[in-house]
């Protein structure tokens, strides 16, 4: 969860496709073996380019509200109740 935090609300630009790309695998690190298609894919499903040229996220930047209203241990216990609840 601290991770995400970090980068989950930052209104980062960033000036060509392969810029884009490579941010989003440095984030993305965890989530080894993609192919360089299925990483294309991947950025293309994540940013987009604005009428400026640049690239941002796709996503609405105020999810990263309830990361920064959280306090102390709040951030683990929340991770470790995500990770402990069975899918049904």
């Amino acid at each position: 969860m601290a991770r995400i935090d970090k980068y989950i609300g930052a209104d980062m630009r960033l000036n060509t496709f392969d810029e884009a790309a490579a941010y989003l695998r440095a984030v993305s690190a965890f989530f080894d073996g993609h192919t360089e298609a299925e990483w294309h894919k991947l950025t293309t499903d994540v940013l987009c380019q604005d009428q400026d040229g640049t690239w941002r996220r796709h996503r609405d930047l105020k999810l990263a509200v309830p990361f920064t209203l959280t306090t102390g241990d709040e951030p683990k216990v929340s991770e470790a109740l995500l990770w402990a609840t069975p899918i049904t």
